[in-house]
């Protein structure tokens, strides 16, 4: 089963499709010292979201496995082509199709 789920991310234009438990991860409490601290800002969502974040349990009950994509923002295309002219840079995620 993962290898036709590995295989249909590639085709959907993902460059890496892994697999996990969907087990609390070991980083849990790292990441709440983490929040306590206010390591993360002005990202509120990192906050609002942390339960979610540290047991994907409290996102879907029961769950076994969950699935990991990656899409990298490296191209071919060098950096000064995206240049918009008396500006800066444009990210090089914000250079392709919003994947949300």
């Amino acid at each position: 089963m993962k290898e036709i789920i590995r295989r249909r991310a590639h085709e959907l234009g993902f460059d890496e499709c892994r697999f996990t438990s969907a087990a609390a991860p070991g980083s849990a409490e790292h990441f709440q010292d983490w929040l306590a601290k206010r390591h993360h800002g002005e990202m509120t969502w990192l906050e609002r979201t942390a339960l979610k974040r540290i047991d994907p349990q409290n996102v879907l009950p029961g769950a076994r496995s969950v699935i990991c994509l990656a899409t990298s923002y490296v191209t071919k295309i060098p950096n000064s082509e995206f240049r918009i002219p008396n500006s800066a840079f444009v990210a090089r995620y914000a250079r392709f199709t919003d994947y949300h």
